[in-house]
């Protein structure tokens, strides 16, 4: 089962499941300097935000939040926090599930990641630069690989969440922590470069265009309210 959610997970497939699921609402937040985002691109390395390059203040924290509500959708963002201001980075909506007493609760991002820029949902966010509060994964990403990478065009069909689950930690029924993972996987054709060690190392010498693998998770321990 729980291969079979990480696999195929969907929105649509957990507002299915979600008629024998708790009818609980639960908010669920990052806890302070806990939050991991990474990227990592084939032949570009791993990258981290806030990183190199995107511009966000310095002296902030990246958080999370999602509010998992009583009809088992899912609304929250990832966001930047800076002199008591947040600034969201991907608007997160979608739905979830909780299998009867179990202790880790699902959930998918919602719009059509076969559709790119063009979806709606949260994979609209996530490749559309009108979308994206702050800026879309085809464009930053460039930014954070720009030594060896000058450009990024996804493959959307081959785009998919691998694991969106909440794992609860658990004392006498009551939730006492959790730690959620979100991991985004896919592939892309990547314009790679050849470093000119004679100038500035930048990436100004394209290297060809070559298929590669990329990643984006977001990990944090996180407090569970039930509402």
């Amino acid at each position: 089962m729980k291969t079979i959610f990480k696999t195929l997970c969907s929105a649509v497939t957990l507002m299915a499941a979600a008629s024998t699921a708790f009818a609980e609402s639960y908010d669920v937040n990052s806890v302070d300097g806990k939050v991991k985002i990474s990227i990592s691109l084939q032949g570009g390395g791993k990258a981290t935000i806030p990183g190199p390059g995107i511009a966000l203040p310095p002296g902030g924290l990246v958080g999370q939040h999602l509010a998992l509500q009583s009809d088992n959708t899912l609304v929250g963002s990832i966001y930047y926090r800076f002199n008591g201001s947040d600034l969201p980075l991907f608007n997160l909506t979608g739905a979830w599930y909780r299998p009867t007493g179990s202790k880790v609760i699902y959930f998918a991002i919602d719009g059509d990641p076969t559709k790119g820029q063009a979806s709606d949902g949260t994979w609209g966010a996530l490749f559309d630069p009108a979308k994206a509060t702050l800026a879309a994964l085809p464009d930053f990403m460039p930014i954070l690989f720009g030594k060896k990478v000058s450009s990024i065009v996804p493959i959307y069909p081959a785009v998919k969440l691998k694991t969106g689950v909440i794992k609860l930690k658990l004392a006498g029924g009551q939730i006492t922590g959790a730690s959620t993972n979100m991991t985004i996987t896919g592939r892309a054709m990547v314009s790679y470069c050849k470093m000119d060690k004679a100038a500035d190392p930048t990436c100004s010498i394209p290297n060809g265009v070559k298929d590669g693998s990329f990643g984006f998770s977001s990990i944090t321990k996180s407090t569970v309210t039930v509402l």
